[in-house]
């Protein structure tokens, strides 16, 4: 598997930034990871989004992303991971690739971008969501792929409108003013249901406190 060099440069950057070991192991880890936001296991779409890889929703991210400043990427993803998510950066330093995979796919980072744990995985093996040599498959989640060969092929994702007539900037109290206007309906729509679902509320806020 071959991986480009600006990903190897992100991971390592941010494997060190956070004070994990820079190994085959945690590297794996960190691509299985990306594989599932950059177009499987060989990163096809890395190059384009090399400065913010992994999405982070702020404007300074956004703007690294927009410019391809791989070095703001990694000190924002690396800064944002052992801000927010204590157990991703306790899992990379265990340097155990399958602890990792549990670590983001419990925490809110996955919020069902993912799916579970089996669909993580997949994706990150090229057996779910990216397929090659014109094959056909069925990924975890059901959905049924057809691939042409020397592409890869990951389920669309689907984006809602935004609704009309909102301040994007007071959303229920939010601010969504840095989401990505095709993403801004999805956005609008999970807090929707956050502020309107107590259990839910309650779901997210444990969680959040237990990462």
């Amino acid at each position: 598997m071959t991986i480009p060099a600006s990903a190897t440069q992100f991971i390592d950057g941010v494997l060190n930034r956070i004070g994990a070991p820079v190994n085959a192991n945690t590297q794996q880890a960190f691509v299985n990871w990306l594989a599932n936001e950059q177009g499987g296991p060989n990163l096809t779409t890395f190059e384009a989004n090399k400065g913010n890889p992994l999405g982070i929703q702020t404007p300074e991210a956004q703007q690294a992303g927009h410019t391809g400043d791989v070095q703001t990427g990694i000190n924002l993803t690396a800064q944002l991971l052992q801000g927010s998510y204590p157990s991703i950066v306790s899992a990379f330093k265990t340097g155990d690739p399958s602890a990792v995979a549990q670590a983001v796919v419990a925490s809110p980072w996955n919020g069902n971008r993912y799916g579970g744990l089996s669909q993580f995985d997949a994706v990150a093996s090229g057996q779910g969501g990216t397929v090659s040599n014109g094959t056909t498959v069925t990924n975890s989640s059901g959905t049924t792929i057809t691939d042409t060969a020397g592409t890869a092929n990951i389920p669309k994702s689907t984006f809602l409108p935004p609704e009309p007539g909102v301040n994007p900037a007071n959303f229920h109290g939010y601010d969504l003013t840095a989401i990505p206007p095709n993403e801004l309906g999805n956005a609008e729509q999970a807090i929707t249901k956050y502020v309107s679902d107590p259990n839910l509320q309650a779901q997210i806020n444990q969680r959040m406190s237990q990462d």
